[in-house]
């Protein structure tokens, strides 16, 4: 599968995050708005695109992609 960081996401595919650079930090940060190892993720905005506007199971979730760099997903759909 091809693997790429999450500010690197094309719109309207499906991600399923895999992993965090610097993984202590990262995963208090993001846990508390559901994005944690295994979610699926998608982007949902076009434009200038930061923040971010993703869709993380039925929630959006606005994301800088200074974040979104430290995010590894893969490619599912």
């Amino acid at each position: 599968m091809e693997k790429c960081k999450l500010s690197e996401i094309e719109l309207n595919k499906i991600y399923k995050i895999i992993s965090f650079e610097n993984e202590e930090v990262v995963v208090k940060e993001f846990d508390n708005i559901g994005i944690t190892k295994g979610r699926e993720v998608s982007l949902t905005n076009v434009g200038l695109s930061d923040p971010m506007i993703l869709k993380i199971g039925d929630s959006r979730v606005t994301l800088r992609k200074k974040l979104a760099k430290k995010i590894i997903v893969e490619l599912i759909k």
